[in-house]
């Protein structure tokens, strides 16, 4: 059914409509049972004069108007997209109108934290959490800049996909391959919006991040990225496990660094000396960047050994 109403450019400043320049009625298709359109709308000839408007800076956007409606009301607009003009009013008159500019306004909530040590041409995982204060800016990727700290001629940049809402708090956890291009050494790192016209994200608060890139591994790095499950032989089970009781352990690993074959250790570690006990070993071949899931299932009866620190 279609519906009627008035269109028109409205001078906005702050949260408040400050003038209606030219109004335009109109009759609009209404689109229902799911199905979407549009209409093209265009305005010519907008009045420049703008009496009893105070000098100042203003935001000129589309808004709309129809019967039952106390006020005008802002059109919604497709993000990344300009929504509104920025013009300055002097005098009575609208000067120096012009399309509003997008562009990010991202703050660093935390320091730049990684999982582990980073290697040259491996995976690392960051975590951190941003803030996006831009009200017409979603962020859609990030771009990770590092710079030498020995010789500021040497950068490189690595970009990741990650999404976060204009207006919004979000803590992330992204992974990023650091590439064959990246060096060992000591580095600043900056993050930026992933555009043409990148601008950095407001780290002044917790400081510019430090990281240092060693060298490549020759073989399989791997790190623990989820918690330790364990199950005693069904799942109603509870007490203490006895001796000869089938135990099930599970968990999920990455390799951060080059592909081969690893073998994974379990043990148990207490008792009244302190003893540790092997459970089992699985051996794999495990890929670069690659996330396993890894599982244990025997018999609690335990032998002792010492285990060196493997983790």
């Amino acid at each position: 059914m279609p519906v009627d109403l008035k269109v028109a450019p409205v001078l906005v400043q702050g949260d408040k409509n400050r003038e209606t320049l030219q109004r335009r009625a109109g009759t609009y298709r209404r689109y229902k049972a799911g199905r979407t359109g549009y209409t093209s709308l265009r305005i010519r000839n907008i009045p420049k004069a703008v009496a009893g408007v105070a000098d100042g800076d203003y935001t000129i956007h589309f808004a709309y108007f129809a019967d039952g409606m106390s006020d005008w009301k802002i059109l919604r607009h497709p993000l990344s997209l300009p929504a509104y003009g920025d013009v300055s009013v002097s005098n009575g008159r609208i000067v120096d109108a012009k399309i509003h500019a997008l562009h990010s306004d991202v703050k660093l909530l935390t320091p730049i934290h990684f999982d582990g040590p980073l290697y040259a041409n491996g995976i690392a995982k960051a975590s951190f959490t941003l803030q996006n204060r831009s009200k017409d800016f979603p962020i859609k990727a990030i771009a990770f800049h590092f710079t030498s700290v020995d010789d500021p001629s040497i950068t490189d940049t690595v970009f990741v996909r990650a999404g976060v809402y204009e207006e919004s708090t979000k803590e992330m956890e992204l992974l990023m391959d650091l590439g064959d291009k990246m060096k060992p050494g000591k580095y600043t790192l900056a993050l930026y919006d992933a555009t043409k016209t990148p601008l950095p994200f407001d780290d002044a608060e917790v400081g510019r991040a430090m990281v240092e890139i060693l060298p490549e591994a020759d073989a399989p790095v791997l790190r623990q990225t989820s918690p330790t499950y364990w199950l005693k032989s069904t799942p109603t089970a509870s007490g203490p496990v006895k001796q000869g009781t089938p135990l099930y352990f599970a968990f999920y690993a990455r390799n951060y660094c080059a592909t081969g074959d690893v073998g994974i250790v379990t043990y148990l570690k207490g008792g009244p000396k302190n003893q540790e006990y092997v459970f089992l070993q699985v051996d794999k071949n495990i890929e670069r960047g690659e996330q396993v899931s890894n599982g244990f299932y025997k018999s609690s009866r335990f032998r002792t050994r010492h285990v060196h620190d493997w983790r």
